[in-house]
């Protein structure tokens, strides 16, 4: 019996028991630490945006659009209590506390006719309303608006639009741009020679810019409207008529400005093409086709460009993919008043495939050698005035397909060059966030890279590092 007591008694003066209640309490002291912290955290309303995306934070831009406000702005979260997306109220909440800024959250079981001053429209939950406290001038976002949707099936379920990111910063801040605005540029979609129709992406983006689009038929009117700030012409696949181009060439010599988007056509468009020449730029008939390393993915056609200085694509974060090109060149010499400068361009490895019906995609004799502009900025003064154009050589660049992952920066591409050449000050473009998987995209040279590091040096360094630990151990 005594014994055994004094075994109990060594046993807690032991050093095992005394560095188990150390842990023990060291453990205990963690835990009320980290309870004690959440506790503080939740009572001070501080959060912290883990998201990849940040999609929960705001951007620099949005702040510096609130620090240089001067008219009160009022955003209006109208949402039925309980009924509250999480993704959507967290973004509107950020705007508390920034300049000139308050949020609002309105009920409309609670305030029935609130919305009908603003919009006649049904107003679903979730939406928000923009409104400039000095002017009474607002912008309505519907629920929808504030999401990115795409169309998903379900077997059993059929169809349903299904929220693949979030864009609510950059509507939300557009709109405060907009009620602030003095005057809102237009841009005239020129229509009547099977141009491609600006999708859903396209218009969305444009939106936060806050460009009005209107149609235009250069073929029954007689000159350019006297508010186009913009001409758009996206793609056409047949050529336009003499009296076309003179009024387009009138507006230009006017200190007009034009994007211009000439995908590879079946029929030649000399008349426009003739237009193009006078300024500059020269299409090259025949798709662009790159060498190794500077395609995406297995398709050839689609390149991934080398940019140049210029503002228009210097600063665009996010790779580039111009699909299905044709080439341009630059003509040197067409007038001194004339300045032409590439911002996309090939590699000296691509090449122009001339026979579209030929059963290989390698260069064949009539097929030139690049390098090839894929886009270009061009600045003319004529008679004091200064126009301003954009060219592309894909219709592709703007393709949906090209939007809708949010992985590349092709709606860079048009919005930096309306912006140039509009010289829209006060313009920001915050893009949507995926809130789905995000997939990397590789160039070929890209994925060979690292297809060569994982499968083949690394296990490699593994093996070597193994080996060489197991020698040392075996002579000691």
């Amino acid at each position: 019996m005594e014994k055994n007591e004094k075994r109990d008694k060594n046993s807690f003066s032991s050093r095992r028991f005394k560095n188990g209640a150390y842990s023990t309490l060291l453990i205990a002291a963690g835990v009320a630490v980290f309870l004690l912290a959440n506790l503080i955290v939740d009572r001070l309303g501080i959060t912290l945006d883990l998201s990849t995306q940040n999609l929960y934070t705001l951007s620099e831009e949005t702040r510096q659009v609130a620090t240089g406000l001067t008219d009160d702005i009022t955003i209006y979260y109208v949402v039925t209590a309980g009924q509250e997306t999480q993704m959507v109220e967290n973004v509107v909440n950020q705007y508390r506390g920034l300049d000139h800024i308050q949020v609002v959250k309105r009920d409309p079981l609670l305030y029935p006719t609130f919305t009908s001053r603003y919009t006649d429209e049904p107003v679903s939950d979730n939406s928000v309303i923009v409104v400039n406290e000095k002017t009474g001038v607002y912008k309505y976002i519907p629920y929808a608006e504030l999401l990115v949707l795409e169309l998903a099936y379900e077997e059993g379920a059929g169809y349903y639009q299904n929220a693949v990111g979030i864009d609510a910063e950059g509507k939300i801040t557009s709109a405060v741009l907009y009620v602030t605005a003095e005057d809102l540029p237009v841009m005239y979609v020129v229509s009547g020679h099977g141009e491609t129709e600006l999708n859903d992406a396209t218009i969305s983006e444009l939106g936060k810019l806050n460009v009005k689009t209107e149609t235009l038929d250069t073929l029954s009117t007689e000159t350019i409207p006297e508010d186009c700030a913009l001409l758009l012409i996206n793609g056409p696949q047949y050529d336009f008529s003499g009296d076309e181009v003179d009024r387009i060439r009138d507006y230009l010599e006017d200190g007009g400005r034009a994007l211009i988007f000439c995908g590879y056509t079946e029929e030649e468009i000399p008349n426009l093409t003739d237009l193009l020449i006078s300024y500059g730029v020269k299409p090259e008939r025949g798709i662009v086709t790159e060498a190794y390393g500077h395609y995406m993915g297995n398709n050839l056609a689609y390149t991934v460009p080398a940019r140049s200085e210029h503002e228009i694509v210097a600063h665009i974060e996010k790779p580039l993919v111009v699909a299905v090109a044709q080439g341009l060149s630059l003509e040197e010499n067409v007038r001194s008043s004339l300045t032409t400068e590439a911002l996309l361009s090939t590699s000296p490895d691509s090449y122009l495939k001339v026979n579209l019906d030929t059963d290989t995609v390698s260069q064949e004799a009539e097929d030139p050698s690049g390098p090839f502009v894929l886009g270009a900025a061009i600045t003319d003064v004529y008679q004091g005035k200064e126009t301003k154009l954009v060219v592309y050589s894909s219709d592709f660049i703007m393709s949906e397909s090209m939007l809708a992952t949010n992985q590349f920066g092709n709606a860079d591409l048009m919005l930096n060059a309306v912006s140039w050449m509009a010289e829209l000050e006060e313009t920001v473009h915050i893009p949507s966030k995926n809130i789905e998987q995000n997939y990397i995209a590789l160039t070929s040279s890209q994925a060979g890279g690292w297809a060569l590091w994982l499968i083949v040096l690394l296990p490699a360094a593994l093996l070597i590092c193994g080996f060489v630990i197991w020698f040392s151990r075996r002579k000691s």
